[in-house]
């Protein structure tokens, strides 16, 4: 035997009731607050960074210019100055540039960050020498 289907009138069928979006205002996304880092933390980075400094300045007095820029590169870029760069940075520290910013410049420069990476690496591999 066949079922016959069920027919409804169409006002029996349930009618979904239309909700009008509400007019609340939506809450505000806030950033989570930055996590202070402990003054000590803090306080000893500075002095740590103030240690490195004074060390600099000491060991090279303004009259060595050309060995601080010798010894940087050495340093920094594993090779010796060529003159083109040992007469601009020593011409930089003349005109008023600090020592700090002359090692910060050596160490932005492509040849400079493609060697702290290789340094990093070895690192990461081989531990601290």
């Amino acid at each position: 035997m066949k079922k016959k289907a069920k027919v409804v009138a169409p006002s029996l069928k349930k009618k979904s009731k239309v909700v009008a979006p509400s007019r609340k205002k939506k809450a505000k996304v806030v950033a989570p607050s930055r996590k202070k880092k402990p003054k000590d933390v803090v306080s000893s980075r500075k002095e740590k960074a103030v240690s490195a400094i004074q060390t600099v300045q000491s060991e090279f007095p303004k009259e060595d210019w050309e060995a601080f820029v010798q010894e940087a590169y050495l340093n920094l870029l594993d090779r010796p100055a060529d003159p083109e760069g040992l007469s601009s940075y020593v011409a930089q520290l003349a005109s008023g540039a600090t020592k700090e910013i002359v090692l910060a410049q050596l160490e932005a420069c492509p040849e400079g960050q493609r060697i702290a990476l290789h340094r990093r690496w070895l690192k990461n591999i081989y531990g601290d020498p």
